[in-house]
């Protein structure tokens, strides 16, 4: 993850794999995926979900037969995070969420998936 905040920069990556249409990070948390288009839905165990959009350029064909590293028409690039639904994957509560609203407006997110099994996120308040 890299969060850039008054011009600190601090940065972190996740390994990730697919397992059918759940993607699974380093630390073992699992949440099922949905693509529709350039429309990514993220579904938490809690039921928390979030949508993200594609931002950029179309990516190449699928590569069959290959479920451990995304190739292709798939997740691999970078997607338009929604701030509301990152805050709450991150436990933020409704009210913690009304209270923080004018520096959410401030704030731009994207979580970039890599061909080689990487999950970049990059938040900019």
């Amino acid at each position: 993850m890299e969060t850039v905040v008054a011009g600190e920069t601090e940065s972190q990556e996740m390994p990730y794999t697919l397992q059918g249409d759940a993607i699974v990070l380093e630390d073992g948390s699992r949440s099922v995926l949905t693509l529709n288009g350039d429309s990514l839905t993220i579904l938490d165990p809690d039921g928390t979900e979030m949508i993200m959009t594609r931002h950029g350029a179309e990516n190449t064909a699928v590569i069959e037969g290959n479920t451990d590293v995304v190739y292709g028409n798939s997740i691999v690039g970078v997607w338009d995070m929604d701030i509301v639904g990152l805050m709450k994957m991150n436990g933020v509560s409704d009210e913690e969420l009304a209270q923080m609203e004018p520096l959410l407006a401030l704030m731009t997110a994207t979580m970039e998936f890599t061909e080689d099994g990487r999950c970049i996120i990059t938040t900019t308040a």
